[in-house]
């Protein structure tokens, strides 16, 4: 039994905990043998119990591999191992026919893609914590492009940074990869504080981190309880 699902889950050392884990002991007594998570960006493989719970990096980046052994006989999984696969940073040889058929499909695409947009003179990083350069970045380019007095994007669609020298349309699919629509619409400024306030929830926050934004100055008191934490919202000239 192999459960695929889209929900965040954390170990450390000592613990399990997350959606992911929480689903698992609701569902134990149907025995999975190995249960998939995501939404989150780091790389997670171990044996709970009887389950191999994983999750792999993003756009291929690592690979959670799972290995269970089947009796035959007694018709049931035996024994289960699991590891996380660097494959970015991994010795792996290419496989030359696939490699070729690659080249001779997107070769003719190259002048797009290699098309030189600009220059970062330093590392333009993303951080699902806090505000970064990247969410700036992009918010700003969509602000740009539609024309609108206020933008916000989800963290986690984004990738890790652009970096240091030239831009190119590549480098930017890479940190932006998703070709979903812009969508615009009115807002008032209570949605727009209720938007941050439930960002900020610490449980919402945890599985998801934080907004990209651009148009407003938000100020956060970490110190303060949900629903209490945005302390101050106003325009880019500073009014209400």
């Amino acid at each position: 039994l192999i459960i695929l699902a889209h929900m965040p889950f954390y170990f450390t050392d000592e613990s399990e905990s997350g959606d992911l884990i929480d689903l698992y002991y609701k569902i134990k007594q149907f025995k999975p043998d190995v249960m998939i998570g995501g939404h989150i960006p780091q790389d997670y493989c171990r044996v709970v119990d009887d389950c191999v719970i994983c999750k792999g990096g993003f756009s291929g980046k690592s690979l959670p591999h799972c290995q269970l052994t089947y009796d035959t006989e007694s018709k049931k999984v035996v024994d289960r191992k699991c590891e996380v696969i660097d494959v970015i940073h991994s010795d792996f040889e290419g496989d030359k026919t696939v490699d070729e058929f690659v080249k001779k499909v997107t070769s003719k695409y190259d002048y797009y893609f290699d098309e030189v947009l600009g220059v970062a003179k330093e590392e333009i990083d993303m951080r699902l914590s806090r505000e970064s350069h990247l969410g700036n970045f992009i918010c700003d380019a969509v602000k740009e492009i539609t024309k609108a007095d206020f933008v916000y994007f989800n963290c986690t669609s984004c990738g890790y940074s652009l970096a240091k020298g030239d831009i190119t349309r590549f480098t930017i699919s890479e940190a932006m990869g998703f070709n979903d629509n812009l969508q615009i619409g009115s807002y008032s400024g209570k949605d727009i504080y209720d938007l941050f306030s439930e960002v900020m929830m610490p449980e919402r926050f945890g599985n998801n981190g934080n907004i990209m934004f651009a148009g407003v100055n938000v100020v956060i008191d970490n110190t303060k309880k949900y629903p209490n934490k945005v302390v101050s919202l106003t325009k880019e000239d500073g009014t209400m």
